[in-house]
């Protein structure tokens, strides 16, 4: 029942037509909500392994939502984004239209008042037409921890018949290498894990990320001549930009010999986040 992806660019999705629609990719866990007749709301994950759950006080309602659980399977640390509805009050729908079944998530849950009230760890994700993308790819880079990136849905599709498409955020950074730090496992003891990636902030080096799973020929290099390495500059990439600099996901790209370290600040972080490179566009 999971959503297949297929992840395209930015460039791509601009010149889809007005049939799609965009919305926030939420970086969470899958999750299906089910409410049955009896008011009982039950979070599971993809294996049906009950995550959280709650008896509210409204009987005679129910469906099946899917969607993405951020945060902790807990009401008071965590929400259910709804994405999807497969189930409405006993039928199943999900042969009916995306735009019609979200359409239907909207309006339930504007009609549930009471329900909604008790499951406030509950929202819905809203779908906005393709000439919303670039605002909402401008959302989802702003930084926030449970925003990844941006998924764009045919309005006329079933569900899972064809897949969503996903444009994920995906930002580079220059760093300087300051530190090579050596695995603990048992089988790759002594030899280097994860490098640190270093920013010029107030006119020092700060250290701001570590990038890991790094190339074999990487780490052997790094093991035998670390002192070699040490001052480099190199480029990561990952799915977001925090304001400290680090990456989401950092994944070593190159060294960039053609920079120096007075040229790794947190201003070309800013300049690498989506919505800047889109606004452009």
């Amino acid at each position: 029942m999971r959503h297949e992806y297929t992840s395209i660019t930015y460039t791509e999705a601009k010149t889809l037509g007005n049939l799609w629609r965009v919305s926030l990719k939420y970086d969470g866990v899958w999750a299906k909500l089910t409410v049955d007749e009896q008011g009982l709301a039950t979070v599971t994950n993809r294996r049906g392994r009950v995550l959280m759950s709650q008896q509210t006080e409204t009987e005679g309602i129910s469906f099946v939502a899917i969607g993405e659980l951020t945060g902790k399977p807990d009401p008071e640390k965590g929400c259910f984004h709804i994405f999807d509805v497969v189930s409405h009050m006993g039928q199943d729908v999900t042969r009916r239209p995306h735009q019609e079944r979200t359409k239907l998530s909207r309006t339930m849950w504007d009609y549930f008042g009471d329900l909604r009230i008790e499951l406030y760890w509950v929202e819905v994700v809203w779908h906005h037409s393709i000439d919303m993308l670039e605002t909402i790819v401008g959302a989802a880079s702003i930084g926030n921890k449970h925003y990844d990136g941006v998924v764009l849905v045919h309005k006329h599709s079933r569900y899972n018949d064809r897949p969503h498409l996903k444009l994920k955020n995906a930002v580079s950074v220059d760093y300087v290498l300051t530190a090579i730090n050596l695995s603990e496992s048992k089988y790759h003891e002594g030899t280097a894990a994860t490098i640190t990636g270093a920013l010029l902030i107030g006119g020092k080096l700060v250290d701001v990320c570590k990038v890991g799973n790094l190339p074999h020929k990487l780490r052997s290099a790094l093991t035998l001549n670390p002192a070699d390495y040490i001052g480099k500059v190199f480029e990561a990439t990952g799915n977001k930009a925090f304001e400290s600099g680090a990456l989401r996901h950092p994944v070593w790209l190159r060294w960039r010999d053609d920079k120096v370290a007075d040229e790794c600040t947190l201003a070309q972080v800013k300049s690498q986040r989506p919505d800047a490179r889109s606004g452009a566009a």
